[in-house]
């Protein structure tokens, strides 16, 4: 959250502009700004809905629920960019108000979604037609998560400036830091940022032997090998009746449940049950009002472990579907 606030901070410093693109479906913290950009309205109550202004919301390239529609034909996330260029720009806000945009590389709690390879050449050259700042939070995805230790490295992105946090120090320690290019660097010279427990000796010392355990342990192997596991046992779910997809990369993990796979209806009832049968087989996963049930295991779990755990969710999985078949379970208001 730290990483975001000093983020925004720096976007407008650098630049002297207001505006900040963010997308839905992101999440960047519990703070004024970081709900802000998030824009979930689970998140806050009614009465919090008028937060910070300056933020410009557009959806994220989704391939498989195309938000501009695009039915029968893959789409390459370049229908997000021509959005922001022919009509955020041209009807809310002109290009040079704007200091840049603040995204997840792959949309974590919407349901691990990576952008299409396409987008990621037409909005990094939107920004540099622009003069905008790529900013990317990689608090989530950062540090092996997705199998590269970094998530833009899988399509050689370079950002101007990168949030980091939570794999930071293995999980365990609270840290947050900012990367930023040396032209942000000078040009935001002015920018004050701090905490009360900012600088903590004992979560900088616990972060560099996390770091070196990283190293020595060579985590990102053990994330390839994981990861094969879980391609080899939960693909195959992408046949049921109630499996929309399935998404992984690294060890970023989501199953979207559907009540309908030709309208790809989201089943948020089907995940919950999903993630209740999980529990019940011993796998605790991460349980949400939505229609996906995202799995988030550590990069250093032991194979057979993870094994286990996988199998035991396609099997929940496949209960679910028989039960979603036989008329047991049903859409909310049926």
């Amino acid at each position: 959250t730290e990483a975001v606030e000093t983020t925004v901070k720096l976007m407008r410093e650098a630049t002297g502009r207001p505006y900040i693109i963010a997308f839905y479906g992101q999440y960047h913290g519990e703070s004024l700004i970081g709900q802000s950009l998030s824009a979930q309205r689970s998140d806050f109550s009614p009465r919090m809905r008028h937060l910070t202004p300056g933020v410009l919301h557009v959806p994220f390239p989704h391939p498989y629920r195309c938000p501009f529609d695009h039915r029968g034909e893959a789409c390459d996330g370049v229908c997000v960019v021509n959005y922001i260029k022919d009509h955020l720009t041209f009807h809310l806000v002109a290009p040079d108000e704007i200091a840049g945009i603040l995204m997840e590389p792959i949309l974590g709690e919407g349901g691990v979604l990576a952008p299409p390879d396409p987008f990621w050449p037409a909005i990094t050259g939107l920004c540099e037609q622009n003069e905008w700042l790529l900013c990317l939070d990689e608090v989530e995805t950062g540090f092996g998560r997705t199998g590269k230790m970094f998530a833009a490295e899988h399509w050689g992105v370079q950002p101007d400036i990168m949030c980091l946090a939570k794999g930071l120090s293995g999980g365990g320690l609270p840290i947050g830091a900012v990367l930023m290019s040396e032209e942000v660097s000078e040009r935001a010279r002015a920018v004050h940022t701090g905490g009360t427990w900012a600088g903590q000796p004992a979560a900088c010392l616990g972060t560099l032997a996390a770091l070196d355990v990283f190293e020595r342990d060579d985590i990102l192997g053990q994330v390839a090998r994981l990861e094969a596991i879980a391609k080899e046992v939960l693909d195959p779910l992408e046949d049921l009746s109630t499996v929309g997809e399935v998404r992984i990369r690294g060890l970023y993990i989501a199953i979207d449940m559907v009540w309908d796979k030709e309208t790809k209806r989201g089943a948020p009832e089907l995940a919950r049950a999903l993630h209740r049968r999980a529990v019940a087989g011993g796998v605790v996963g991460i349980e949400d009002d939505v229609s996906h049930y995202r799995i988030l295991p550590a990069l250093n779990m032991d194979e057979d472990l993870f094994r286990f755990t996988v199998t035991t969710i396609a099997d929940a999985a496949r209960t679910v579907d028989e039960d979603r078949v036989a008329g047991v379970l049903h859409p909310a208001g049926t």
